[in-house]
């Protein structure tokens, strides 16, 4: 929807774009079930993995949870037309007024009605629904239904089905590729020692939260330069590639600059132990200076994104993660 979106905005077809919002919806709707079937029955495949408490745990988490999907992925759907045409207070205004709910139904769950664990995954599954509903509601009435925007049946649309997987499928193995080597990372240094595992826990968080200024960069960049080409303004289109570079380049520096200035504040906030705090301190500069990285590396992938070049993407992204960080987030730390 990051590029399919604007697009049909910016060459001046809504009602494709209101196509697209319908598919993705029954699309996501299809790709939750062998979802919720594996995290039904996740606790059998966890019991080869963890203790047996813990798999108990995670699976009654899991099972709570599946609630908040189709909200969660109403929100995200929404959210993803709105952005297409530049509309990016609504959900931060729903976001603003649903986190005080959610905190206030975790306490009242956890604490007040004495749920417990399970409180938790149920209160966060009821603000997904909120968020979903919220948004999709405010997408139906003022952008669909005051706007009369019409689009053909979902049924005859076979070609925009196809588009839409095309685009898809490659950004899902663009997302998971990154993510999934963060995990094996920190599987990794677990297997070093317990120092070095909450370590990397507390810099993989530290770089996460920093890396969501390089990736707001970067989404922006994906639906200008979506928009431009919708609009056919190659020339335009390469100016806001450009100016996108020295943006996210900025945020690269800044973000550098922010940890490694704040490394002894950070790990000090996060851990109590000395031997913690000490290796945090000690790799936070290698981190920070990979930020410059991250966010040249985002704002290729938006560039990518916004043209439809989403396979390309996937298969850089592939090659990377597992060919080099891997090899060189691996094999130094035995030496």
């Amino acid at each position: 929807m990051d590029t399919l979106c604007p697009l049909a905005y910016g060459s001046g077809r809504p009602d494709l774009a209101v196509m697209y919002l319908k598919l993705t919806l029954i699309l996501l709707a299809i790709i939750t079930i062998p979802i919720a079937v594996g995290w039904w029955h996740s606790q059998y495949i966890l019991q080869t993995l963890v203790s047996p408490n813990i798999a108990v745990l995670i699976s009654k988490y899991l099972r709570v949870s599946l609630l908040g999907l189709p909200g969660h992925a109403g929100f995200e759907t929404g959210k993803r037309f709105l952005q297409a045409q530049g509309i990016f207070n609504a959900p931060i205004y729903l976001l603003c007024c649903t986190v005080p709910v959610n905190v206030a139904l975790h306490w009242w769950l956890v604490y007040q009605q004495q749920c417990g664990f399970i409180g938790a995954p149920i209160s966060a599954a009821l603000s997904d629904t909120m968020l979903g509903a919220g948004l999709l509601a405010y997408v139906i009435y003022f952008q669909i239904g005051r706007t009369k925007l019409q689009s053909r049946s979902v049924i005859r649309v076979g070609p925009h089905w196809w588009k839409l997987l095309r685009l898809a499928l490659p950004g899902s193995i663009t997302v998971l590729a990154k993510y999934l080597t963060f995990e094996l990372l920190t599987v990794g240094a677990g297997k070093i020692d317990d120092i070095s595992l909450a370590a990397q826990s507390l810099l993989n968080a530290t770089v996460a939260i920093a890396f969501q200024l390089s990736f707001a960069v970067a989404t922006s960049v994906t639906l200008r330069v979506a928009t431009l080409m919708g609009q056919k303004r190659p020339g335009r289109t390469k100016l806001q590639i450009r100016v996108a570079f020295a943006t996210i380049t900025v945020v690269g520096l800044l973000n550098m600059v922010l940890l490694i200035t704040l490394r002894f504040w950070i790990s000090r906030q996060l851990s109590t132990s000395v031997e913690v705090q000490t290796l945090v301190v000690r790799t936070m500069p290698i981190c920070a200076i990979m930020q410059i990285f991250y966010a040249t590396a985002e704002w290729s992938n938006g560039v990518m994104n916004g043209l439809q070049m989403q396979q390309t993407a996937g298969i850089l992204s592939l090659i990377c993660h597992y060919t080099v960080r891997l090899s060189l987030g691996r094999f130094p730390s035995y030496i």
